[in-house]
């Protein structure tokens, strides 16, 4: 029969032989990483080669594990005009076609001046709320397409102003070809074909509301919660007294994120698909709402 002390060798041999496994593991992983991050950033350099003076990065990155890669302070400057974005993250994206068949990308601590983008009115609103010049934003993006269904899926595409507000956006389209840069220009020119099958659009306050309600008050003897009454009655009487079923969602979710400064949802419920050209045709937006039975809802 094995001695005791055998036994507690081998498993102390076993244990070294597994330290040292993970140990040459984690190097190799190490130098794979080290080879793939400096191929990332050969890339990158090939890509913005000649737009140095506008385009510049600290690091890039790409994690073997998960296949994301990762570029670390970038800086984009156009006129003068300079917006700086803390980090990329490139989930995933296809390089089959001419345009990705599919992407999945965020955008972290994105760093802009009101006063380059925005127009000299909304540069003034934006101040009259209390917002500085230098304002924080973030963004993802993630899409799929299928050549052979012809179906562009918009997962999600999400815009956020820190302290302020966020949209979500979702939509699928059909009868579309996105395969060439060429393939953009014909969209344009192609729209009326294309179909809607599907759409939603999330609308999140952060801070803002609060902002406007008390930029409402401004000097007057009104409270924030009769501003509201007033603001919500306005609503009510504007869909009357009887609304139909989907103007009923409609108001009730106005009145609820207006009530609670909360998010509401809207989302399309459509059976079939539908031409964009035939609902652009559409000028009643009550008709809108009932053809492409809209569902609101506060969240």
């Amino acid at each position: 029969m094995e001695s005791t002390e055998n036994k507690k060798a081998q498993k102390s041999n076993t244990l070294i032989y597994r330290s040292i496994a993970a140990l040459l593991l984690a190097g190799g992983f190490t130098v794979a990483q080290t080879y793939v991050n400096g191929e990332t950033e050969k890339e990158l350099n090939e890509l913005i080669a000649g737009k140095s003076d506008r385009i510049s990065y600290e690091s890039a990155s790409r994690n073997m594990l998960t296949g994301s890669t990762r570029i670390n302070d970038l800086k984009l400057s156009s006129s003068g005009k300079i917006v700086k974005i803390d980090t990329i993250i490139i989930n995933n994206i296809g390089k089959k076609t001419g345009i990705p068949d599919h992407a999945d990308v965020e955008l972290k601590g994105i760093h802009f001046k009101a006063s380059d983008l925005l127009s000299r009115r909304n540069v003034r609103k934006s101040q009259n709320l209390g917002y500085p010049d230098e304002m924080t934003s973030y963004a993802a993006m993630h899409y799929e397409y299928s050549k052979e269904d012809r179906v562009l899926s918009l997962k999600k595409f999400e815009l956020g102003i820190n302290d302020a507000f966020s949209i979500s956006l979702g939509i699928e389209l059909s009868n579309i070809d996105f395969v060439d840069k060429d393939d953009l220009g014909k969209l344009l020119m192609r729209w009326p074909r294309i179909k809607l099958n599907s759409a939603y659009l999330t609308v999140t306050n952060d801070v803002v509301m609060k902002r406007v309600f008390e930029e409402m008050v401004g000097n007057t003897n009104r409270t924030v919660a009769e501003i509201k009454e007033k603001e919500i009655a306005g609503i009510n009487q504007k869909f009357g007294a009887n609304p139909s079923g989907y103007e009923l969602s409609m108001r009730d979710s106005l009145v609820a994120f207006i009530q609670n400064e909360s998010s509401m949802t809207i989302k399309t419920g459509l059976e079939s698909p539908i031409r964009i050209g035939a609902l652009a045709k559409v000028r009643d937006p009550k008709k809108v709402v009932n053809l492409l039975k809209l569902d609101f809802s506060e969240k």
